[in-house]
């Protein structure tokens, strides 16, 4: 795969290059950007930056953000954490947030193959006036090489592929890379119109000891599991 180095440490592949020009005229940006507090779990309009701006039946809702930047801000510094379908950016916004603020290493994968084409330049905009710094795979999971994950996650969000088939290989690959005592999250579980989440989720992560996962909350359709 040939990477080309942006700034900042953010590498993305010829593909993903493409994006930057049309992101630089993205119509649906964020007016301003501001960092989230170290340790805090308060989430303004500018700590979540397009809130407001970009809404579905299906995006985060403030409560979802609120239950992901505390996780997020558990995590150790300089520790890894992974996100599986951006679109425009709602939930990114808060991982690339608590990244810089805790210099954690930050993968994202997202084909950008919904919304027209048009989420990969409004997302990737966000991300460089945050002047984050991350790894975006613009692909699904299943088309990665191993060596191009990280070997060990501390906190992952599964947001991407809500089919069957999508979601399981997200699981089957993603899941046995989690760190001793990380965490997981599924977007969208028990949500009547994505009908294949919960039992897929359920068949990874339910069970307790067993399964090797203890479930920690469900907040609106955000479940957590560690």
């Amino acid at each position: 795969m040939a990477l080309v180095r942006i700034k900042n440490e953010t590498l993305v592949d010829k593909r993903e290059a493409t994006f930057l020009t049309a992101a630089a005229a993205a119509s649906a940006s964020a007016d301003s950007v501001t960092t989230v507090q170290d340790n805090s779990n308060f989430l303004t309009d500018n700590d979540y930056v397009l809130v407001g701006k970009i809404g579905s039946e299906t995006s985060f809702s403030r409560r979802e953000g609120v239950a992901l930047l505390g996780l997020l801000n558990s995590v150790s510094r300089y520790g890894t954490v992974l996100e599986v379908g951006c679109e425009f950016g709602r939930s990114t916004s808060i991982f690339a947030n608590v990244a810089l603020n805790r210099n954690l290493r930050l993968h994202l994968i997202d084909p950008f193959l919904t919304c027209d084409g048009k989420s990969g330049p409004i997302c990737l905009e966000m991300l460089l006036k945050l002047n984050a710094k991350f790894v975006l795979h613009c692909k699904k999971t299943s088309e990665l090489y191993m060596n191009e994950l990280p070997t060990s996650i501390d906190l992952i969000l599964i947001d991407g592929d809500h089919e069957e088939e999508g979601l399981t290989a997200d699981c089957e690959i993603l899941l046995p890379k989690v760190s001793v005592g990380g965490g997981v999250c599924f977007h969208d579980y028990g949500r009547d119109s994505l009908p294949s989440v919960w039992p897929i989720v359920d068949k990874y992560t339910a069970g307790g000891w067993i399964s090797g996962w203890e479930s920690l909350d469900l907040v609106d359709t955000q479940c957590m599991a560690r």
